[in-house]
């Protein structure tokens, strides 16, 4: 699984949402607090 923070994923955020779709791996965002920490996983998954 990629980890990647918050400001760095808005700066590639559509070619994260690519990347998730075609490799089927997730990507965890991962922030200083709780509220900003998640998991972006493709629909099919």
């Amino acid at each position: 699984m990629s980890i990647i923070n918050p400001n760095q994923a808005r700066k590639v955020f559509y070619q994260l949402l690519k990347d998730v779709n075609e490799t089927n791996e997730p990507i965890y965002i991962s922030g200083k607090n709780e509220v900003s920490k998640t998991v972006m996983i493709s629909k099919k998954d």
